[in-house]
Order: structure tokens, then sequence, then C-alpha cells
């Protein structure tokens, strides 16, 4: 490979690598396409979770608020939920270009991060008839946490040379609801949230590559930082209506309208101490919910649909705001999350037993996805003194997937130096709640 290819190897590497913040901090021809905000659902609840996340039609607790607010009318007693979450992640055994060898020693890297993941307030109000409740809550939603690792090296003709990046980001966005769901008849519910999206998201980046060729003047090193702050502030509202068919079926739809954010925050570069300055703002397109619920006995069964187009997303304050939209178009695409689970409620135990499956679709096009996230679930529940609930849910899965690279555009493909980053996920979640 050429000194001049070589080059560009690192040029392309360095966009692949770089998220969205990086591409909005350049001139006019920079834009932020891999907005970490975009499909990016982290789940609350351990109850939900252990079945999967289907909840649309099947919660029966505070977190319905977020999941399907129709589901609020359920709650027959003031209660308090809290929830915490751990998360492992995990970078390995990424796919690296063909003419290069991977650094085992540098290759891959994890790390743990554990939050305050739900806290949610659920107060029935007396009705004459049916039932009226009103809930408020500070959930966890979005996880910005991510970690990145890599090293390969080649020799290649007269020429050879090392490349290394790490990438940490920490971070998330809680979302501040208020709402309230009301019984139409015996059988029909709706509801409706308020929402207020707000956190931050931080990120380090650290690159090193250096090339060698047969004379001193063929020698290439570049070691680079780069070190973000973006705060996110949001809002949309969501709806719900849940029927119970009869004891034992209930279906449930939702609807939250496009949220729109104001993103700002400064950007620098190897420790430059006057870091720029940034400001956008962006609007996630419309998704909608659908789910059912079947109990037989002592076992129920939920599933649950959600479609959001995220080709739809824009931005509707930026520089050059038609042309970074029109990649939208080009870098995203429609998803359809499947979400399949089970409860099984032992008898004389005051316990539950839970199983589940989730597919969830990275939004980005079809050629930047080598394996969407899939996660399968388990969860166990507990009564105790039949005033407190504690739940517990574990979920395990992986993907992989590449960065979108504008400078080589869909209809040419994917580069031939584009390395594909894989992921384990293991989380764990416990719930905690009251009831007075």
């Amino acid at each position: 490979m050429s000194f001049m290819a070589r080059i560009s190897v690192v040029v392309v590497t360095v966009i692949l690598l770089f998220p969205i913040q990086s591409f909005a901090q350049g001139g006019d021809d920079d834009f932020p396409i891999a907005e970490i905000s975009a499909g990016n659902f982290f789940g609350i609840g351990a109850r939900g979770l252990g079945m999967g996340g289907a909840q649309i039609a099947a919660g029966m607790d505070g977190t319905a608020l977020v999941y399907n607010p129709a589901l609020l009318a359920r709650i027959r007693r003031i209660e308090i939920l809290t929830g915490m979450s751990h998360d492992r992640l995990s970078n390995d055994e990424n796919t690296y270009p063909t003419w290069s060898v991977p650094d085992k020693a540098f290759d891959g890297k994890s790390k743990s991060f554990t939050r305050l993941n739900a806290l949610n307030v659920s107060v029935p109000v007396p009705t004459y008839r049916g039932s009226a409740v009103v809930g408020f809550g500070v959930n966890r939603v979005m996880s910005f946490d991510h970690v990145f690792q890599f090293g390969h090296h080649w020799g290649v003709f007269d020429t050879w040379g090392t490349e290394r990046g790490s990438e940490l980001e920490t971070g998330g966005l809680y979302l501040y609801s208020a709402g309230g769901a009301i019984d139409l008849s015996p059988r029909l519910s709706v509801g409706g949230a308020l929402n207020l999206y707000h956190g931050r998201d931080n990120y380090t980046w650290d690159y090193y590559f250096h090339e060698q060729g047969t004379s001193p003047n063929e020698i290439v090193t570049e070691d680079y930082s780069q070190y973000i702050e973006s705060r996110y502030t949001g809002v949309s509202a969501r709806v719900g209506m849940s029927a119970n068919f009869n004891h034992n079926l209930s279906l449930g739809v939702t609807v939250e309208s496009p949220i729109s954010f104001a993103i700002d925050g400064e950007f620098s570069e190897d420790g430059w101490s006057y870091p720029d300055e940034f400001e956008y703002e962006l609007r996630h397109p419309f998704s909608f919910g659908a789910g059912a619920a079947l109990s037989i006995d002592r076992l129920q069964l939920a599933l649950d649909l959600h479609y959001t187009d995220w080709r739809q997303m824009e931005y509707t304050e930026y520089a050059n705001m038609a042309i970074a939209n029109n990649l939208f178009d080009l870098y995203y695409r429609e998803t359809v999350k499947l979400n399949v689970g089970a409860e099984y409620m032992l008898p004389r135990m005051g316990a539950k037993l839970r199983a589940g499956y989730m597919y969830d679709p990275i939004p980005y096009a079809d050629f930047l996805v080598k394996n969407d996230r899939e996660f399968v679930t388990i969860g166990v529940g507990f009564l105790i003194d039949r005033m407190m609930t504690l739940d517990i849910a574990f979920i395990t899965g992986s993907y992989e997937y590449t960065l979108p690279d504008p400078s080589v555009g869909p209809i040419a493909g994917l580069s031939a130096d584009a390395m594909f980053e894989k992921y384990s996920v293991n989380r764990l979640y416990v719930t905690t709640a009251f009831r007075l």
C-alpha cells in the first residue's frame, strides 16, 4: 500500500470513528450524521425488562408513565417506585480491513456503569366511578455510556505501521414526566404525559498513528486528542390507550410526538485552553407503539411493536440544513422494534418468574449494520408484606456496526477501510415499589 494511500486511510478512519459532535464543529461541509440520541432507549423498570420490555399492554406500575400512560389507571394505591441499573459494556473482536492485522493487546475495552434509573410517584384520585391516576417521574431513558478501543498494524511492500484509538463516552438523558390516566369505560382507559428530556454527553477520543517507509522522509506520526461536552434539552408529549376485552386479553397503543432537542456544548482538541462552542437544534420523528397481553391462569404473555422512521429525523436549526437533512435520508432507515415476554406466578410463594426477548434495530442504514441489537432477558419479582415489591432483571446481548462515512456515500457502499465495531452488553436492573 502506497504512502499516499496510507494517509487516506488515516483520514477515513478518523472520520469513521468520530461521533456526532466531531462532525458538528467543522466548516460548512461537516455534518453530525451519527446522532447518539437516535434509537437509544435504555429501558426502565425491572418487571418490564424481565419480560423483554413488552409493557404497552402488560404494564402495571409507575413505569407506565413512559411505556403507556393509559396503564396508570390500573394503579389502585399510592405507589412510589425507584430503580437502579448496572451496565457492563464490552468492545472486542472488531472487524478490521483485510489488509491489516489486529493488535490483540490493544483490541477492545470494557467498562461498567452504575446509575439511578427510575423514580416515579403515582397517586390515584378519588372518583365516583372507574379510575383516575396522576403520575410524576424522573427516568433515565437514554444512556450515552460507551467505550471503544482498537489497535491494528500492517506491513505492505516497503512500509509498516500501527494505528490505535481509544474512545470513552459517559452521560445520558433523564426524562422528567407529568401525566395521568382515566377510565372512559370499564374496558377502555386513556392517558397522556408531557415530557422534558435533559442531560449531557461527555466524550473523549485519543488517537495515535505511526507509519514508516524505507527512507527517513517517509515517516508519519500523529498523536491526537479530542474532548467534547454536549448538553441536551428536549420536549415531547406521549398519549396512550388501553383496551381490556375480557379478563384474559388486553391491547394497547401509544404515540410519542416528535422530540424537539436544543443541543449546545464545547469542543476542544489536544488540551487547547479555549474550546470552541457549538449549538444546533434537532427533531426526532413520531414514534408509534402497539402491544398485546394475554393472561392464562398464572401465565401472562406480552408482545410489543414500536415503529419509527428515522429518515424523517431533521435539523431545525443548522448550517447548510438542507444538505445535512438529506444525509439522514441516506444514512438512516425505518425500524420496527420487537419486545416479547412472559411472566409466571409461582403459587403460594408471592414470587414471579419472567423471561423475554428484545430485537432493537440500530437506526443506521442496512449497509452500516452487520448485526442488529438483540437481547435475552430474565427476571424475578417478589411481593413483600403486601406493601412492597422487589423486582430484578438481567439482560444480555450483542450488536455490530460501523459509523456513517460521508466521504464515501451510500451509493458507493462502504469504504474498503471501514471498521465494524462489535459490542456485548450485560445489564442488571433492580426496582422496588412501595404501595401505601
